[in-house]
């Protein structure tokens, strides 16, 4: 009795502890459920599902980047930090990976770098509220009617990257083979020297516009009717700089511009084997602006047309044309490569050689990584116009007679009509083309009625 007594005691104390600890746990789940629900998803705060599409969320984002844009609501502070969290939403939801580790984790899965680092808002990607919106509308300024590329108060819209310069450089054949260096000049924009960049002839820093706040837009809004418009017009103070430099104080080269232009000279290398209109990158030699990275070089190669090869990739391609008596009996001819050495191209004894047949010849073509290319040889045989009766008995007595290409009925006795052929004329070659392009045209509308009759049925 005792021992009963010590278990069903033992068993309530089980019992009251597993208790607890259910409750316990409830009111964490519940704690947890309560501090999560406080903060709005970003599902939410598109107000999208969250099976939602990606054109549903881009939807979602233009309705709302249009109503809280800044433009629109000038001195609302509430509705420029709701235009920092759409746009926040949207980096995260618009991004395949993101929003995977956001679905996964939650924000915390993106604040800590989960899944290879994808970054919260402002760790990758997008930097600035404006940016999502001007990238989204196309530019700056340029793709939204109504918005001139405002943004918050004080916000500059200096470009922060310098235009790409463009250098086009021609190259033989010859030199894409062995590689050369090529001297180019290219005009560019750089910082002026006598301000130090600052378009200042005291080379103090620019001042912020006092008409546009540094935004380089004006926003204009006019009442028509029951009506409010709102338009942009680069500022006239600043010219659109978003600063300014006072008139007496302006530098005297670059007139206040902060640049002047210039042409830059320089060589470059091209590499062995580089192809016709590859872009060559050099970073950092394009234009330069104020407080911001320099743009690139783009170097873009031409290949000039080669009298002897053809290029097909790594390939290069020889079409010579031979006689009969080289297809016949061996083809022994002598080029120039491009690498300036003599080459002797032959056939294999005892091979003829087709007309239209290609042949080839290994590492032979152009520089690639681990090699180079193949040389193609397409033969093109010169028939001779006629043959002499001797030339013909020689020919006769060393080629054999092909089988008849079509069958006829055996019937002993019968003689067989001589016909000659002739030379087709330009009158039935025309009529051959005329004919050709006219059944091509039928067929085509043929083909036009059945898709619209399949069409119609469906």
């Amino acid at each position: 009795f005792s021992y009963f007594l010590a278990m069903y005691s033992w068993t309530r104390t089980l019992g009251r502890q597993a208790l607890r600890s259910c409750a316990n746990l409830h009111q964490a789940r519940s704690f947890h459920y309560n501090t999560t629900s406080l903060a709005k998803s970003f599902y939410d705060i598109l107000g999208v599902p969250k099976s939602s599409s990606d054109s549903e969320i881009k939807a979602a984002y233009r309705k709302l980047a249009m109503q809280y844009h800044p433009d629109r609501n000038q001195g609302n502070e509430e509705a420029a930090e709701k235009f920092k969290e759409i746009s926040h939403a949207y980096e995260i939801l618009s991004d395949k990976q993101k929003r995977q580790i956001y679905d996964q984790y939650g924000e915390a899965g993106l604040e800590g770098g989960m899944g290879g680092g994808a970054g919260g808002f402002g760790s990758g990607g997008f930097h600035d509220p404006m940016d999502i919106f001007n990238q989204f509308f196309g530019g700056a300024g340029g793709g939204f009617p109504g918005f001139g590329g405002g943004g918050f108060p004080g916000q500059q819209q200096q470009p922060t990257h310098g235009e790409d310069a463009v250098a086009e450089v021609l190259m033989s054949l010859e030199d894409l083979y062995k590689g050369a260096t090529r001297p180019i000049s290219y005009r560019r924009d750089v910082l002026c020297t006598p301000c130090d960049g600052t378009g200042s002839k005291s080379k103090s820093s620019p001042t912020t516009c006092p008409d546009c706040k540094g935004r380089g837009v004006k926003v204009i809004t006019r009442q028509m009717g029951g009506f409010i418009q709102q338009t942009s017009a680069v500022c006239p103070t600043c010219n659109g700089a978003g600063k300014m430099v006072e008139a007496k104080d302006r530098c005297g080269t670059c007139k206040g511009s902060r640049v002047v232009s210039e042409v830059t000279r320089k060589t470059v290398s091209i590499p062995e084997g580089a192809h016709n209109g590859q872009r060559l990158i050099m970073r950092g030699e394009g234009s330069q602006v104020p407080n911001g990275q320099s743009g690139d070089l783009i170097i873009a190669i031409r290949e000039k047309e080669h009298p002897l090869f053809l290029r097909h990739n790594n390939d290069l391609i020889l079409i010579p044309k031979i006689g009969l008596r080289e297809a016949l009996c061996g083809v022994d001819m002598k080029i120039q490569h491009l690498n300036a050495k003599v080459i002797c191209i032959k056939t294999e004894e005892g091979v003829v050689v087709k007309p239209g047949e290609i042949m080839t010849i290994s590492g032979m073509g152009m520089p690639k990584k681990g090699g180079h290319g193949e040389l193609l040889v397409k033969f093109e045989v010169d028939m001779p116009d006629k043959i002499s009766a001797e030339g013909l008995e020689a020919l006769a007595a060393v080629l054999q007679p092909a089988p008849a290409p079509y069958p006829i009925p055996s019937e002993e006795g019968a003689e067989a009509e001589v016909c000659v052929l002739k030379k087709a004329g330009k009158a039935t070659l025309n009529r051959l083309q005329r004919e050709h392009i006219e059944q091509e045209r039928r067929e085509q509308q043929q083909q036009q009625q059945q898709q619209g009759v399949q069409c119609a049925q469906q």
